[in-house]
């Protein structure tokens, strides 16, 4: 408490007493705000030195992970332009100023949304993008933003590894040069910490998940966690695919209510049926796990 808070309290004197007691009220929630403003790293979910914290963002129907640790932090995707709001939100609650890695899976605007926000008002370091490009205004302006930015540029190869202290990122798609459809060309990556993995596959449809299977060993594809692709649409998540990654846990991403139906009935049976724990943002919000390299947790 500094000389001028004590001065203001004192001055409560001269008030009747509820006045006073109304006051003190105003002024301690104010000094609480003042100081979670300064100090918001809520500490559950602050990753230890030999852990990384996975969070999965409630963009509605979008898709936006986060990564941190204390080696550096990674963001897959920025969700839409309505969700813009709450990733900074959320980024600023975790005290993240800086990334190493964003990676911008395709140029749909559910994943691109915010991609722009994210160049102009945090540090990036390396930016990992598909070679294809778009006409909309959302790519343009991303584009735009990275450009401005002092972030390297990198195209996504197949096989590519990156690393983020022990996290390594290695690239499994896109596999082809040019695809029929834009969700084809996503950026699918499987994010290693010793024993644990994720992988998050974007729009990535069927035919690029069997370049996929095609491309790699089962030994490779194993993960623990998959973002599941396309929201939960059948146009991916073929049962090939989905059996050879074979995770205990399936996040789904997706806006409540959606008008796409995501996720697709089909494929939650498939994931229930192989005994896949889901996990929906559209019913439980953000989602965070706690990796230490040999065990996931839940943060509840």
């Amino acid at each position: 408490m500094t000389r001028s808070d004590i001065s203001k309290l004192k001055k409560l004197k001269k008030y009747p007493r509820w006045v006073t007691i109304v006051l003190i009220i105003i002024f301690i929630f104010y000094a609480a705000f003042s100081y979670f403003k300064e100090n918001p790293l809520v500490p559950s979910l602050k990753p230890s030195d030999d852990e990384i914290i996975v969070h999965s963002i409630d963009v509605g129907q979008g898709d936006c992970t986060i990564i941190t640790s204390k080696a550096g932090n990674i963001i897959i995707d920025a969700g839409t332009g309505e969700a813009e709001s709450h990733i900074r939100s959320y980024i600023k609650s975790l005290g993240i100023e800086k990334f190493e890695y964003a990676i911008f899976t395709h140029p749909h605007e559910d994943h691109i949304g915010g991609a722009d926000m994210i160049m102009k008002e945090f540090a990036v370091n390396n930016v990992i993008l598909p070679g294809v490009t778009h006409t909309s205004v959302t790519f343009s302006k991303m584009l735009d933003a990275i450009e401005a930015s002092d972030a390297e540029i990198i195209e996504a190869v197949p096989g590519s590894i990156y690393s983020v202290g022990d996290i390594r990122m290695l690239i499994l798609a896109p596999n082809s040069k040019k695809y029929d459809e834009l969700n084809d060309y996503s950026v699918v990556v499987k994010l290693e910490y010793f024993e644990n993995s994720f992988m998050f596959t974007g729009d990535a449809e069927k035919l690029s998940e069997n370049e996929i299977i095609k491309k790699y060993s089962i030994s490779l594809l194993d993960c623990d966690v998959l973002k599941v692709g396309h929201h939960g649409s059948t146009t991916s998540n073929s049962e090939q695919f989905i059996n050879a990654v074979s995770p205990d846990i399936a996040i789904i991403s997706c806006g409540k209510d959606n008008e796409y139906g995501h996720p697709h009935r089909e494929i939650k049976k498939l994931l229930n049926d192989m005994g896949i724990k889901i996990l929906r943002t559209d019913e439980l919000g953000d989602i965070s796990f706690r990796c230490n390299g040999n065990t996931i947790e839940i943060i509840e």
